[in-house]
């Protein structure tokens, strides 16, 4: 028997096992919020001078009413920058990679630091493991995340012991 699991984009912002955390919980954003100027963001955002670009992006989502397909109001902000040859939104969308990565990022460490580890992930990928191993030449698992975070190859590294 093939399993296939499909981890969809916003997977990680649900992945706490909230009875483990004493703490405020703070998730990772959904696509919709990665550029609101609530901290950490918007230190972030001040850093990589991005506060045009994020305003620009918040009005998107609240005239959208709250949906955002993020890489293509991005994209459609880089033809029209390259079209009118606008070197400093091009430069701000340059310095974007490096604020989501950062971001992403960030928020993993302190999802994996709040939880000690434990996440929902690692629930799920150690249920599939004993799964598998009940009846392994007949068991197989294949996984396919949509996420840009590795929680969940950091699940698979606590369940099974070695790094990705």
């Amino acid at each position: 028997m093939r399993l296939l699991i499909i981890i969809g984009a916003g997977a990680s912002y649900d992945c706490w096992r909230l009875e483990h955390i004493h703490v405020p919980v703070n998730r990772i954003p959904l696509a919709k919020d990665l550029f609101s100027t609530v901290d950490p963001q918007e230190k972030l955002l001040n850093v990589y001078r991005l506060g045009g670009l994020a305003d620009e992006l918040n009005e998107i989502v609240g005239s959208s009413g709250n949906s955002l397909d993020l890489e293509a109001e991005l994209e459609k902000i880089h033809d029209l920058a390259k079209t009118n040859e606008d070197s400093d939104t091009l430069l701000s969308l340059f310095n974007t990679r490096f604020y989501l990565q950062n971001l992403i990022y960030d928020f993993q460490q302190r999802t994996l630091d709040l939880t000690k580890g434990r996440t929902a992930y690692v629930t799920l990928i150690r249920k599939l493991k004993k799964w598998i191993l009940e009846n392994p030449d007949e068991r197989h698992v294949e996984i396919i995340s949509f996420n840009y975070d590795s929680l969940l190859e950091e699940a698979m590294t606590q369940t099974y012991g070695y790094a990705w």
